[in-house]
């Protein structure tokens, strides 16, 4: 069986490129914070709660975006987003695939190809990490295909859809 020598499989984001996340997060709060500041008109009580609120807020963006994932195993694919985690297991899954990115010209650093599994009720989900920026997706997009036919079950149809 080849899954058992290929899996778990993770996919993460790469520890260097967490750096832009941090500069956007300080820009962003150092923009936030500074009319708060400023404003004689706002008590030091509710001046404290916004700091606070922001600070809090700052925290979350940033355990959330380390913590994004997607993990493949014996059992599916489990992708972590910022907010919730999507669970698909192999015999829900009907496709897998990767396309061009349609944010790609948004951003200095995005990738132009990212990944996409589609669950039974044809939703895509996106593979976060699986994308040009940290795999060679065609490779990667190739093993989980062969992965996802090996483990999704002999009874397996495809939708007639």
């Amino acid at each position: 069986m080849e899954s058992e020598n290929v899996l778990p499989r993770s996919y993460k984001v790469k520890p260097g490129r967490m750096t832009g996340v941090y500069i956007a997060v300080l820009i962003t709060v150092a923009a936030g914070l500074l009319p708060v500041l400023k404003d004689e008109g706002l008590g030091s009580g509710a001046k404290t709660l916004i700091i606070g609120l922001l600070l809090a807020f700052v925290v979350w963006i940033v355990t959330a975006a380390r913590l994004c994932a997607t993990y493949v195993d014996r059992s599916g694919i489990r992708v972590r987003g910022m907010i919730r985690t999507r669970r698909l297991a192999w015999e829900e899954i009907r496709d897998i695939s990767s396309a061009p990115n349609p944010s790609a010209g948004l951003g200095q650093g995005q990738p132009q190809v990212i990944s996409y599994a589609r669950g039974r009720d044809g939703r895509r989900v996106q593979l976060m990490y699986l994308d040009d920026k940290h795999v060679t997706v065609d490779r990667e997009i190739a093993a989980l295909r062969s992965l996802w036919e090996e483990l999704r079950g002999e009874d397996w149809t495809p939708d007639a859809a």
